[in-house]
């Protein structure tokens, strides 16, 4: 439909049918909710990682906490959470977070290792929902914002993720 190519989801519900015979849809809600939970702390290191220049004291970690909380329990969520089919979504979401963070990683230590990793992990979002596409947007501007690095490694990463972005397109 619509030219979407989405299997990341697609094996993981084959994977869990396989695993408990699809006749418990209740299995697919559970997992949807442990998915969205490691999301909302996923958020929380993110944003963490990214307040890291914020001199240290006893306040530095609640808004991460307070933002990863109202992100958890917002009821808008309550749709991809709910219905089985929202997998994708927070597929999406949590893969790109998982990008983001391993961006931030490679930015910290300059090694190669995490270079590749925030690729594969932004291919496995890529294959999850197209809209991580924007995160080749939000992944440079973070660091341009929240860190204090040299644009020739954050241009260093952006480019690493155009070619996966090209690989999944081709």
């Amino acid at each position: 439909q619509g030219n979407r190519y989405r299997p990341l989801s697609l094996i993981t519900f084959a994977v869990e049918h396989e695993l408990t015979g699809g006749l418990n849809p209740s299995v697919s809600h559970w997992i949807n909710i442990l998915l969205y939970a490691l999301t909302g702390v996923l958020l929380f290191v993110v944003l963490s990682m990214m307040l890291r220049k914020v001199k240290p004291n006893a306040w530095r970690l609640a808004v991460p906490f307070l933002a990863s909380l109202f992100f958890a329990t917002h009821p808008i969520h309550s749709e991809a959470v709910a219905n089985i089919k929202g997998r994708d979504e927070i597929l999406a979401l949590l893969l790109s977070l998982v990008t983001l963070h391993q961006g931030l990683k490679y930015m910290d230590t300059k090694k190669i290792g995490w270079l590749l990793s925030a690729c594969a992990w932004f291919f496995l979002a890529l294959l999850s929902k197209e809209n991580s596409i924007t995160f080749l947007a939000v992944i440079p501007l973070t660091i341009y914002f929240f860190s204090e690095h040299a644009w020739k490694f954050n241009i260093g990463l952006l480019c690493a993720l155009l070619v996966t972005t090209v690989l999944y397109l081709a």
